[in-house]
């Protein structure tokens, strides 16, 4: 990790602790600056399952290939991680063809 993203984390870190919500502006990948938002919760909160709801699309989006990924190079989680058991179906064909 380079001094820039360490630096990051620990203001990232500080800031929660003091709030339960916020938001800051930053680019996305193509330079554009875009305004993201974030809220402090568990899977515990009333307002949990709500706003996962709402951001579900753009989560699928920008999580699946990562999970796939992560999943395909990690096969044994699928087995001994509860929150991963939920993906076993897709893998009954194997871990190269993922339904």
């Amino acid at each position: 990790m380079n001094q820039k993203s360490s630096e990051w984390l620990e203001h990232v870190k500080q800031v929660m602790v003091k709030k339960r919500s916020g938001q800051f502006l930053a680019k996305d990948k193509l330079g554009e600056f875009v305004i993201l938002e974030w809220e402090k919760a568990t899977v515990k909160d009333i307002g949990y399952a709500k706003n996962m709801k709402e951001i579900s699309p753009v989560a699928c989006k920008a999580y699946t290939d990562v999970e796939v990924r992560f999943l395909k190079e990690f096969p044994d989680v699928l087995e001994k991680e509860a929150y991963y058991k939920e993906f076993k179906p897709l893998f009954k064909g194997g871990v190269e063809n993922i339904d």
